[in-house]
């Protein structure tokens, strides 16, 4: 018996970095109605590739039977479960892992199954299931590794910025006026993740590249 860590393919977890406690679940991708399954029917490259010239991509979140009928092959293999979800303030993961594990509960109730939000995406989200795999290596019970993630969520400060509005006014993040006053006096907000709720939200704006990194860099000695 061992505890298993499931996530998701926001996870940015390479093949190479992969190991046989984690397990990692497929979120579906849709461009002009044609659906793939990230890092089996495309992968990362390919899709940015065709983003930058043009093509519109949308995720949706890995479905409540992947989540269900994961649970209970490692459970009914006598495994303890511990999901890391993408961050429930981008996507409803977190809500639809959690209930297909209380449906699960409610078939066995000595079941040991948790599910975590990492209120967070991509790198941060990879740094919570590789800390998760860490501490299951050093043979920390069931228990112990649900507490030490909360501390290791709840610790982790998120500072970034993007190169291109364009991907904040698809996903809602902008309007048009600011995409467009934005990128003409070449302002780029510097973001962080809310860690209450996990959204994201700008902290400061800064025009230019050299003085965007060095707010970035002001806030990261602040913190």
């Amino acid at each position: 018996m061992s505890i298993k860590i499931i996530t998701d393919s926001a996870c940015q977890i390479t093949e190479s970095n992969k190991n046989e406690n984690l397990i990692i679940l497929n979120m579906p991708v849709i461009s002009s109605d044609k659906e793939y399954i990230e890092g089996q029917t495309i992968n990362s490259s390919d899709m940015f590739s065709r983003m930058k010239d043009g093509e519109v991509f949308k995720t949706s979140q890995v479905p409540y039977k992947t989540y269900y009928e994961s649970f209970k092959n490692e459970l009914e293999a006598g495994n303890d479960v511990i999901c890391i979800t993408l961050s429930s303030g981008l996507t409803s993961t977190f809500q639809t892992a959690t209930m297909a594990m209380n449906a699960l509960l409610e078939e066995n109730k000595d079941y040991k199954i948790i599910v975590k939000d990492s209120l967070c995406a991509c790198s941060g989200e990879t740094s919570v299931v590789n800390k998760a795999l860490k501490l299951v290596e050093l043979n920390y019970s069931f228990e112990e590794v649900n507490e030490k993630l909360d501390e290791i969520i709840c610790a982790q400060e998120h500072i970034f910025t993007v190169t291109n509005l364009e991907y904040l006014y698809r996903g809602g993040r902008l309007s048009k006026t600011q995409k467009v006053m934005g990128s003409l006096l070449n302002i780029r907000p510097v973001m962080s993740v809310d860690k209450n709720d996990g959204s994201l939200y700008v902290v400061e704006k800064a025009r230019g590249e050299k003085q965007t990194f060095i707010k970035m860099k002001n806030l990261m000695i602040e913190k």
